[in-house]
């Protein structure tokens, strides 16, 4: 389905280069976003994004090597005025859980590196003194404590012109970054801010509605249906009939939608905390009969989230359905962005439920798309070149999504 799209795209590509033009203008984006997006063989849209991004390291040869060339057209693009920028420190953790950041950690600073800066690791987290960190494939990583002086961020003997955080801080370290002096990104507002999923999406099927108009496609296409139930508190049913009510009118537009376009299957829904999963979970249900059986199968297991005993909002959006990337694999595209330049993404894959559990073959989990160049691997029916436009395309979006919802955060 998706060569009319496509085709399209292609036709009407000066009038998409001016819109995006436009918006990324009008608002800047971080100097790093991943977007992921879900492509279920006859839609595909922007599910997710992450300002402090991981990963990195997954991305193809060919876009690793084009990668310092795009953080130098960032720094020229957005940092003009600053003509000496030289130094960098690259905030972070010293405790990830997962060790395979590091590795994404050691990519970042080496591709900022090339690009011809000086970079350095420190970290907001009380250190005594620098410490070795080891990644997986036995690299090394140097990261030092960070300390404030006369409002200015210092390592060491190093002030670095420029800092990029690469970690969530919790509010308690974050508030040292409220004062400082140097250009900070993502703006350290980012890091007070409790956002909700459906202000995204939101924005995401703004921008995806201007975009189907210029190309003349079904906005449907290039979206995900959702609506948003207030006040629900799980533990004491109250609001649960309001999630039944919503579920059954979203299934029936999305039947509509399904018979439109003469789809086989049945639609499906997922029913989440607007805030994130936590200790609800993520519940995924095709008829308001199946949501009932799940919730009493559910009812005496934990259904807040964490730390607090209500689930104020409930998200029920449409679920695109998982189609086969490649041969016998499903799952997600994850597409990064310096700025406004697309730098590269993967497939993140998986055989099946034990796979994705277990975890045990990276190789099998990241799939790079080279952006530069041709696939690594071959998606079933699909070529090279119609799945990096659409996925470029999707990604831009996503990424202006990110950038109109962190200006919106009050500063």
């Amino acid at each position: 389905m998706y060569e009319s799209l496509v085709s399209s795209i292609k036709k009407n590509s000066y009038d998409l280069s001016a819109w995006f033009d436009k918006h990324f203008k009008r608002i800047p984006l971080p100097m790093i976003t991943a977007i992921t997006i879900r492509d279920g063989g006859f839609k595909a849209a922007p599910l997710e994004i992450q300002i402090f991004p991981a990963g990195m390291n997954n991305l193809c040869k060919a876009d690793l090597l084009s990668a310092p060339n795009l953080f130098r057209k960032y720094f020229k693009q957005h940092y003009e005025d600053m003509p000496r920028l030289k130094k960098i420190a690259v905030l972070t953790t010293a405790s990830h859980i997962n060790p395979f950041y590091y590795e994404h950690l050691y990519t970042l600073i080496q591709l900022i590196k090339k690009a011809g800066f000086h970079v350095e690791a420190a970290t907001l987290e009380p250190l005594d003194k620098k410490i070795t960190i080891k990644t997986p494939s036995r690299k090394t990583i140097h990261i030092h404590p960070a300390r404030m002086e006369e409002r200015r961020l210092k390592i060491e003997k190093m002030e670095p012109d420029f800092i990029y955080v690469n970690h969530p801080f919790s509010p308690e370290l974050a508030v040292k970054l409220t004062q400082i002096q140097q250009p900070l990104n993502p703006p350290c507002k980012v890091l007070f801010h409790k956002d909700k999923k459906s202000d995204y999406f939101s924005i995401v099927n703004r921008l995806a509605m201007d975009f189907a108009q210029i190309v003349n496609v079904d906005p449907w296409l290039l979206k995900t249906e959702f609506q948003v139930e207030h006040h629900v508190n799980f533990d004491e049913r109250s609001g649960v009939e309001k999630i039944s009510h919503g579920t059954e009118a979203l299934l029936g537009i999305l039947a509509l939608k399904y018979k439109q376009y003469d789809l086989a299957h049945h639609p499906t829904i997922k029913i989440t905390n607007n805030k994130g999963t936590y200790g609800m979970g993520i519940i995924s249900v095709a008829s308001v009969k199946e949501l009932a059986m799940l919730y009493r199968n559910k009812k005496k297991k934990k259904t807040s989230a964490r730390g607090q005993a209500i689930i104020n909002d409930v998200l029920i959006q449409e679920e695109i359905p998982k189609s086969p990337l490649f041969k016998n694999l499903f799952g997600e595209t994850i597409i990064y962005l310096i700025g406004r330049e697309i730098a590269g993404g993967y497939i993140r894959t998986y055989a099946d439920h034990e796979t994705r559990n277990l975890l045990k073959s990276r190789q099998q989990l990241f799939v790079p798309i080279c952006v530069t160049g041709k696939t690594h691997r071959h998606p079933k029916k699909r070529s090279d070149k119609n799945l990096n436009i659409l996925y470029s395309n999707l990604s831009r979006v996503g990424g202006l999504a990110a950038g109109y919802e962190i200006d919106r955060i009050p500063s």
